[in-house]
C-alpha cells in the first residue's frame, strides 16, 4: 500500500508554544517501528507531500502522529488518529485506487480536535468478501488480537511430524 502523508491543519496551540510549531509525522503500521516525514519548519499548516510504501494486511490499523520538533527538549505530541483499514476499505468497495482521506487529529485522551490530516491511499484491491468486519466483542485488530489466546489464521502450526520445508 502506497500511504501518501499530504497535508495537515493543527490548530494553534496557546500557553506554551508562543511561536509556530517545527511539525512533522511518524506513520506506524500495526505497532511497527514508525517511519518520519521530515519537519517543516515554523508552520500550523505544514505541507509533506511525502509517500510511503507499507505492507499491510485488510485488517491493519495505521497510526498517524504529528509531533513538534524541539531542539533542545522531548519533541511534543500536537495530535494523533489512528485508520482502521478494514473499515475504509469497506467504505471503497475494497479498494484504494488514490482515495482521499480527511482525519481529525486529537491527543489521548481526549475528544478535542487538535488539526486535521489529509492522506491519500493507493495500490491496495482486495475482495471484501473475504475479510469481513472484526466483531467489537470479538478477536480486536491488529497486534493485540494476538495476546488475547486467538491466533490469526495464516500463522504457522508447529508440528510433530518432524518435516520441514526449508522456508524461514
Amino acid at each position: 500500500l502506497q500511504v501518501t502523508i499530504s497535508s495537515a491543519k493543527i490548530n494553534s496551540q496557546g500557553g506554551l508554544f508562543t511561536t509556530k510549531a517545527d511539525p512533522y509525522l511518524e506513520l506506524s503500521v500495526d505497532g511497527q517501528p514508525p517511519r518520519k516525514t521530515e519537519v517543516i519548519k515554523k508552520t500550523w499548516t505544514p505541507s509533506w507531500n511525502d509517500h510511503f510504501t507499507v505492507l499491510v494486511t485488510p485488517y491493519s490499523k495505521l497510526d498517524f502522529r504529528v509531533m513538534n520538533h524541539f531542539q533542545l527538549k522531548s519533541d511534543v505530541v500536537l495530535g494523533e488518529v489512528t485508520l482502521d483499514l478494514n473499515q475504509l476499505l469497506h467504505k471503497n468497495e475494497g479498494k484504494f485506487e488514490n482515495v482521499q482521506h480527511k482525519c481529525d487529529l486529537k491527543l489521548k485522551g481526549s475528544s478535542n480536535k487538535t488539526g486535521e490530516l489529509n492522506i491519500a491511499l493507493n495500490g491496495m484491491s482486495v475482495n471484501m468478501e473475504n475479510f469481513p468486519p472484526r466483531r467489537q466483542n470479538g478477536v480486536a485488530n491488529g497486534p493485540s488480537s494476538r495476546s488475547g489466546g486467538t491466533r490469526p489464521r495464516n500463522s504457522r502450526r508447529s508440528t510433530d511430524s518432524g518435516t520441514s520445508s526449508g522456508a524461514a
